[in-house]
């Protein structure tokens, strides 16, 4: 009796314990809190970011105050709290940025658009020590604007976004390539004949291949997926 007592015992252990050991693992992750950032503004948005390292990261967007144009925003994180870094803005224009990626912690590029009553890429490069912008191509008569960008190293590369050749439509993919000296635009596919757009951009450091995903406005007037790949 006791030996069946015992065979029931562990039957019962083997039911228990053997699902449990054969179920996948649940990483428990940590809750998500909200970390406390600089508004220089009235108004303020971030639209970007990018992480270097566990204590460098860096946020983009824009702030703006009643009455003055909309400015640029960096924000940076070192581990311990967030910091506003100045950067620039062109002059008489409203400016922002919407996208940020890094190569190193001394090679970072964020991309967006200045606008007043026509729109024009803007790309920034922070070299360690500040924020400058570079010049970047606008092949739109009014209409150019990034909104994404990604980095495979300090030679390439790539920023995305849409831009109309004349006024501010139809529009078309706007692709452009740093490659370590210039920005210049790539030739990219176009599905619609009235609305294309890209608005995110990722790359694999080790391959050197890119994606590029966005929206387009199908015969039907649908708004569909679009996804674009550089091998």
């Amino acid at each position: 009796m006791k030996r069946l007592k015992v065979h029931l015992f562990v039957c019962v252990v083997g039911a228990v314990l053997i699902p449990l050991l054969l179920a996948p693992t649940v990483a428990q992750a940590a809750a998500w809190t909200v970390v406390s950032s600089p508004n220089p503004g009235a108004g303020n948005g971030l639209f970007g970011v990018a992480s270097i390292s566990a204590n460098d990261v860096w946020a983009v967007g824009n702030f703006s105050n009643i009455g003055s144009l909309e400015q640029t925003l960096t924000l940076h994180w070192n581990g311990k709290k967030w910091s506003h870094i100045k950067s620039p803005n062109v002059s008489s224009q409203d400016s922002e940025l919407m996208a940020v990626a890094a190569v190193s912690p001394t090679d970072v590029w964020a991309v967006g658009d200045s606008h007043t009553t026509s729109f024009q890429t803007l790309t920034q490069h922070w070299d360690g020590h500040k924020w400058s912008v570079v010049s970047s191509p606008n092949p739109g008569a009014q209409f150019n604007e990034l909104f994404g960008v990604a980095a495979v190293s300090t030679t390439d590369v790539w920023a995305v976004g849409s831009f109309a050749p004349q006024g501010f439509s139809p529009s078309q993919t706007l692709i452009e390539h740093w490659n370590g000296t210039t920005w210049s635009v790539v030739t990219s596919p176009n599905p619609s004949s009235t609305t294309n757009l890209l608005e995110a951009a990722a790359a694999d450091k080790s391959s050197g291949q890119a994606w590029a995903v966005g929206e387009f406005t199908a015969a039907s007037g649908a708004t569909q997926t679009l996804t674009e790949f550089n091998p």
